[in-house]
């Protein structure tokens, strides 16, 4: 009952969450070095907006003079309460800042 050719091994299989992770990711990238670029964004272009720096992935992504803005590339919610009590759960987002960063700085982009 023997098979041919090598062993199949789960060790060495790619799953299919695998590859959407890996999608997911080079997306964030590109979508970065987008903004990085000045480049059009949803419509809008970043390069003629004032933009601050998100205080959880530290990418200029924030534009000046808003409130509550969702950075496009981690997704933490700029908020002025939050940015300044690291630990504070009192605002829009669901972890505190250090947990945010401590969770980007994880994933190694």
């Amino acid at each position: 009952m023997g098979g041919r050719g090598r062993k199949s091994s789960l060790a060495n299989q790619i799953s299919l969450q695998d590859i959407i992770d890996k999608k997911e990711i080079n997306e964030i990238i590109e979508r970065a070095e987008k903004m990085r670029k000045g480049d059009i964004i949803g419509g809008d272009f970043i390069g003629q907006q004032k933009l601050k720096k998100c205080a959880c992935c530290e990418n200029y992504t924030i534009p000046v003079n808003t409130v509550n803005y969702r950075c496009p590339i981690c997704s933490w919610i700029d908020n002025h309460h939050q940015n300044n009590n690291p630990d504070s759960l009192d605002g829009p987002n669901n972890i505190t800042l250090r947990e945010a960063r401590l969770r980007w700085q994880i994933r190694g982009i």
